[in-house]
């Protein structure tokens, strides 16, 4: 499981909290002091996020390639085949490291990358997902509903008020709810690099910001990727499993 990743994104997201508290502190009327905290709160909060993101990529396909490496008979996907891994690093590592020889391929393979966008999250992931368990599609937008502590401001929508719906109205839903998340999560992303490449002027006046804006920010990155984090991780095991691993050898590769 990307356990190291997830880790790393818990420490990250409490920096990101950290910032937030500290800009609350400031007395009113709000300073611009303590709105720019708040935007490097939010600055933090999607880091941690596209740090998770490429991370557990590497460690998703450092342990689908030392499995490779062990047990040769294993089918890799296409979509694995077609990865071009840096020559360079592959050759750096001793032969007797081979575990870390793919880690720090695919590591060198995402580095220069970024996951901002949950369009860049579909294509790293959902090749180890199974045709009925993809991640970020309507099916998984039903369950984040259905289950105790989802977010109606994600959805858009109470589980009550779903339930009542007749099937085609809930097919009609269910796109509704993945189109806000994603506009969601585009505007968060966006805000971000307003944020970088403009101090906060996309236009010529500043944005306003709150720390409500931050707090938002903050529990919503730490949702998706909460959820997403126990997706990938039970699905990376039932992925080895399909490409033909023994069990013995998904746990040897740390799966």
């Amino acid at each position: 499981m990307p356990a190291t990743a997830f880790g790393h994104f818990t420490q990250d997201i409490e920096r990101a909290r950290n910032l937030k508290a500290h800009a609350d502190t400031f007395p009113a009327p709000a300073s611009v002091l303590a709105d720019d905290i708040y935007r490097s709160s939010w600055m933090m909060a999607v880091g941690a996020m596209d740090a998770y993101f490429c991370d557990a990529f590497a460690d998703v396909l450092a342990k689908i390639l030392n499995a490779k490496n062990i047990d040769p008979s294993i089918k890799l996907t296409d979509k694995i085949k077609s990865i071009k891994l840096p020559i360079n690093t592959l050759l750096q590592i001793h032969a007797s490291k081979s575990n870390w020889k793919w880690r720090n391929a695919a590591r060198d393979l995402i580095e220069k990358d970024n996951v901002l966008s949950l369009t860049k999250v579909k294509d790293l992931f959902n090749h180890i997902m199974d045709d009925t368990n993809k991640i970020l599609d309507k099916a998984m937008m039903e369950h984040w509903l259905l289950r105790r502590g989802a977010k109606q401001r994600l959805a858009g929508i109470t589980a009550t008020a779903y339930r009542r719906l007749s099937p085609a109205d809930q097919n009609t839903q269910k796109k509704a709810m993945l189109e806000k998340l994603t506009n969601r999560f585009s505007s968060i992303i966006q805000r971000r690099h307003d944020c970088i490449h403009n101090c906060d002027r996309p236009k010529v006046t500043l944005l306003s910001i709150t720390a409500i804006d931050a707090q938002k920010t903050i529990e919503d990155i730490e949702y998706l990727v909460a959820e997403l984090n126990q997706h990938i991780d039970s699905n990376l095991r039932r992925h080895l499993l399909s490409i033909g691993c023994s069990r013995t050898l998904v746990r040897r590769v740390g799966a």
